[in-house]
């Protein structure tokens, strides 16, 4: 082996006397490079360091904050090689103030380098002036059919069985005054369109499928009310032989009962008016309450109404020289001032536990403000706060749940220095607007004959817009929103077109994204183009996209026609999907547009194995599918925070992705959904849902001990540790009450193992009793970091009770085993080995009974999500590298090379090919760590990097690269005929440990070294 120095070490014979070739660069603060609402009183500042010279670093600093030119604080010179989470000591900052700050460092021989350029950032305002806005005339009360009745065509017995079939129903009523508000509550076994004085007003698909009777429409038709004689006429269809009825009432006129009129043969087309006779027909028979039969107590979903459009017009009389708008909402806002779009955010403020914490964002709009008359416009989305649509989550009736809701702020800086600002209040007007319907799971419905052009700009007529109404205040804490937004990142062209069934058109994208379509529609007014979302196919060719978990429509947008061509796209609800099934009209065009996160990627890997180079792209694609404000489980099913997807996941993601703001966020809202009694969720945020019995696992409360710790270990952020760190010692101080054996409880368990839908079949005290030791551990080590040595101490002797009861209940001989295991379970012998529970005098027998039995199977895992997180790294670290090389490598059931060949461009729920989701990421992620830690063989931490690569299989060469605190370490490697030659690249104020084959290690600072040698 010989190590060959690099070209640029001549250059420090170049380097001038009394000047350095030290140069500060990527200034942040609170890690942003320019952020407009730090929200900290104490901003960190932390900045990356640039040299030629090898071995270069910082040995003191010097930072200089300035406002409006004037000198606000100076550090001095501090001896310190920090460079990041420096806390700023000066003077009180002014809220919402522009500060700008540079920084210069002195090198490894105390001379000074130049001072950096000035990077800028912004305090949050003080408060966020304005009150609460939405639509007036929501009604307070939710909607009640106690008391109505089914009714049906007097035929046979329909509370059993009427026959498939369309039945038609009226009721007519005599009004003298006219209600403000008058909804319509209605369902039918199976579907129906119904109309009032002959103007439909709502629908449900009638397929016996989708039970669409479990949830009423709820719409307000005040205004086809008229004085006189009103008729309500119902179409209601049975698509099968089945129970049929239907169910309503029109609130304060009239309820389903025998009075109603039925005919089972189609009549005129004017049957649905008032002037119709229908005494000809005969009268409903009633059925049951409402609450009997087979349908039970049916609940009525609250009124999805349209999205609120709002506006101010104000007037600016100075030229403005700085114009900041800060905008809160309880769901989503999409801001504009004279007509023009305020950022390309979308899906924003983010998600929170709402009675907790909400998020206002800060724009700088100065480009957008003129000087004289003016209009901000605000239009609104549901997102989870404003959810209407029943689901098993509940989110559509936590004690949160209400109607969107808007508080914004316009701060204006003149440049004669004087300030105004424009805030929500009763003087903003309000306008239903073209969103007819909009569901984070069901989609959108916009009617573009509803639109009103130029309703945001100053030469609009509003004299027929209502003032809004000025509603209750969110319970949560207002806070600056600090993590990255969500934008629309790619636009993505279809590669194949298809007409599965004449006139459905079904558009297939290069790759399974999260976002929505883009479409240009040219179709005769009243058009109502479908767009129906999937990540597969059902075997007919058309999209496959159904949920147990939600009722009625998913996944599917509409696009209602005013006659004129027109491009559009969703802005309210997210999808994921690969395939756009089309109906109602074939559009001019149709495109993909990604949306998530905007997460900044710090990493890279490529090797000469092509299959692992797509696994690791299909693993990228998941992870940013799957992020959106919140780490989530799925784009298309679920959208949740699932704590546990979320831990198994962090180390690999921490690698590809800078996930130091968006984490941050999370545990905050880990702590807003924390129980009382310190349990942490199963979701998060949460609304009560995933605290309850069912959920309590210690592999998913590991969110609230692994991230934190992560944070620290990776980046040294100590001040996240200490924040967090009261909320996890009360979680497992509560959580540690629950037994007095050591041994411990877990609900999920290494969920989605080869041939089980669910939770693998162990005793799941095995993965509960793990986990709960390794909680234990790791809040005992941030108890160490923050000086807790006495918690420190009680959590590590409650830990060694739990191994002793661990191994006494599980082990036998070589191998973890469990009175319910139907085999050998190699997830239990990795969960030990991985966590340190297993002795060490067995830890050889227990790792060779696992070797045998991977071999036993072919060379394939048996291992769910807590299993394969794992499996490559355990196998490679206890001397089995090439076998986890073959696991890795593997093209059949079970792999992951089985995803690629059955045209996985993401990765999957499960291993087999019914798996639900195709866009999961916590059962197969984890080998992107195998890929970046052993075959690259980069582990960093925030105080040293290890590089200590693998020549595993027939992988010719492997080059990789991810940021530390101190900047970018890469690693490039490639093997020939019995000799290797490896690259490193360490960044300026790095210390890395080398480890070659031969067992020679090398301790090396900054620079760029190449290493040669023999391979094993």
């Amino acid at each position: 082996m010989k190590l060959v120095l690099a070209a640029a070490l001549f250059l420090t014979n170049m380097i001038v006397p009394n000047q350095t070739d030290l140069r500060v660069t990527d200034l942040e603060t609170e890690y942003a490079a320019t952020p407009i609402a730090v929200a900290a009183a104490n901003p960190r500042l932390g900045w990356l360091l640039r040299a030629e010279r090898r071995g270069q670093k910082q040995t003191a600093y010097e930072i200089e904050i300035t406002q409006g030119g004037r000198l606000i604080w100076n550090s001095g010179a501090v001896d310190s090689e920090r460079h990041h989470g420096i806390r700023y000591t000066g003077p009180s900052l002014r809220p919402a103030t522009r500060y700008a700050w540079r920084v210069k460092a002195a090198d490894m021989n105390g001379t000074w380098s130049q001072w950096s350029r000035k990077a800028r950032f912004e305090t949050a305002p003080a408060s966020v002036q304005g009150a609460w806005i939405g639509a007036p005339g929501t009604p307070d009360s939710p909607p009640d059919l106690t008391g109505t009745k089914w009714i049906w065509y007097p035929e046979g017995d329909p509370l059993r069985s009427a026959p498939a079939g369309t039945r038609y129903f009226r009721k007519s009523v005599d009004l003298t005054a006219l209600p403000p508000t008058a909804r319509l509550i209605l369902t039918v076994d199976d579907g129906f369109t119904a109309w009032v004085n002959g103007v439909e007003v709502g629908a449900r698909d009638a397929d016996p499928r989708l039970e669409n009777w479990r949830r009423p429409i709820v719409v307000n038709v005040a205004d086809k009310l008229r004085q006189g004689r009103n008729t309500i006429a119902v179409k209601a269809i049975n698509g099968g032989p089945s129970p049929a009825g239907v169910l309503g009432r029109l609130e304060g006129v009239a309820d389903t009962d025998g009075s109603w009129r039925t005919a089972d043969a189609e009549p005129p087309a004017e049957w649905t008016s008032a002037t119709f006779d229908d005494s000809s027909w005969a009268t409903a028979k009633e059925l049951a309450t409402w609450g009997g039969g087979p349908w039970g107590k049916v609940v009525p979903e609250r009124e999805t109404l349209p999205e609120p459009l709002l506006r101010r017009t104000f007037q600016a009389g100075k030229t403005v020289a700085r114009a900041r708008l800060h905008a809160a909402a309880g769901g989503y806002v999409e801001l504009s001032i004279n007509g023009s779009r305020v950022g390309d955010q979308v899906l924003q403020p983010g998600f929170t536990r709402y009675d907790q914490r909400l998020q206002y964002v800060t724009y700088d709009v100065t480009k957008l403000v003129r000087k004289g008359g003016n209009v901000i416009g605000a239009r609104l989305g549901r997102g989870f706060y404003g959810m209407t649509q029943q689901n098993v989550w509940n989110w559509h009736s936590t004690d949160w749940n209400g109607e969107p809701r808007l508080k914004a702020e316009l701060v204006l800086t003149y440049t004669d220095g004087s300030a105004g600002s424009i805030a929500t209040d009763a003087e903003w007007r309000y306008a239903q607007g073209p969103v007819r319907f909009d569901s984070l799971y069901g989609g959108e419905t916009y009617d573009a004959r509803e639109e009103q052009p130029g309703w945001d700009t100053s030469s609009f007529d509003a004299s027929a817009w209502v003032a809004a109404k000025v509603v209750q205040a969110p319970k949560g804490k207002l806070v600056p929103q600090e993590q990255e937004p969500i934008r629309v990142v790619d636009t993505l062209s279809p590669v194949q077109v298809t007409e599965p069934r004449t006139a459905t058109y079904v558009y297939k994208l290069p790759r399974n994204i999260a976002g929505w379509a883009r479409v240009r529609v040219n179709a005769p007014e009243g058009t109502r183009v479908r767009l129906k979302y999937g990540e597969r196919l059902n075997s007919d060719g058309t999209v496959r996209a159904e949920s147990d978990h939600v009722t009625g429509r998913f996944q599917t947008d509409e696009y209602v026609s005013s006659g004129r061509e027109a491009t559009w796209e969703a802005r309210y609800s997210y999808k994921g999907f690969q395939y756009v099934e089309v109906t109602g009209a074939r559009p001019e065009a149709l495109e993909g547009r990604e949306v998530h996160s905007d997460l900044k990627s710090v990493g890279t890997f490529r090797s000469s194995n092509p299959l692992f180079n797509q696994i690791r792209a299909m693993t990228r694609q998941t992870v940013v599918n799957n992020w959106h404000g919140i780490p989530t489980d799925t784009p298309m099913y679920e959208k949740n925070g699932w704590t546990g997807d979320a831990q198994l996941m962090a180390e690999m993601e921490a690698s590809e992705y800078d996930l130091r703001r968006l984490f941050s966020k999370w545990m905050t809202d880990h702590r807003d959904s924390q129980g009382a009694d310190g349990l942490v969720p199963a979701i998060v945020p949460d609304n009560g849902w995933g605290l309850e019995p069912g959920w309590h696992a210690p592999p998913w409360h590991a969110s609230f001990t692994v991230i934190p710790w992560l944070m620290y270990v990776r980046y040294g952020d100590r001040d996240l540790l200490a924040e967090n760190y009261p909320a996890m010692r009360k979680y497992l101080d509560g959580w540690l009450k629950r037994s007095t054996t050591g041994l411990y409880p877990s609900t999920l368990n290494d969920y989605l193992a080869p041939g089980y839908g669910g939770n693998s079949p162990e005793d799941m005290r095995l993965a509960g009793t793990a986990y709960t030791y390794s909680n234990s551990l790791i809040v005992a080590d941030a108890a160490e970091v923050l000086g807790e040595r006495a918690d420190a101490a009680r959590y590590r002797e409650a830990a060694a009770r739990m191994k002793d009861a661990f191994n006494k209940e599980f082990l036998r001989d070589d191998a973890y085993v469990t009175a319910s295991d139907p085999d050998y379970r190699q997830t239990s012998a990795l969960i030990a080995l991985a966590h340190g529970l297993a002795p060490v005098d067995r830890e050889k027998a227990i790792t060779d009974r696992l070797v045998r039995d991977i071999r036993e199977r072919g060379d394939h895992l048996n291992t769910g999500a807590l299993g394969t997180k794992y499996l490559l790294t355990e196998l490679t670290e206890r001397g089995h590298g090439e076998l986890a090389y073959k696991v890795a490598n593997q093209r059949t059931y079970p792999s992951w090379g089985y995803w690629v060949d059955n045209g996985a461009t993401t990765l999957w729920e499960r291993w087999d090919t019914d798996a639900r989701s195709r866009d999961h990421v916590f059962l197969g992620g984890a080998i992107g760590e195998w890929f970046f830690e052993d075959l690259a063989g980069l582990d960093v931490t925030h105080e040293r990097i290890r590089i200590a690569p693998k020549f595993l299989g027939d992988l010719k060469h492997v080059k990789a690269s991810t940021r530390t605190v101190d900047g970018t370490v890469s690693v490039s490697w490639k093997r020939a005929d019995g000799r290797f030659t490896l690259d490193v690249t360490v960044p300026v104020g790095a210390r890395a440990s080398v480890e070659l084959p031969s067992g020679v290690r090398h301790e090396i600072s900054s620079g760029t070294y190449t290493f040669e040698g023999e391979t094993p």
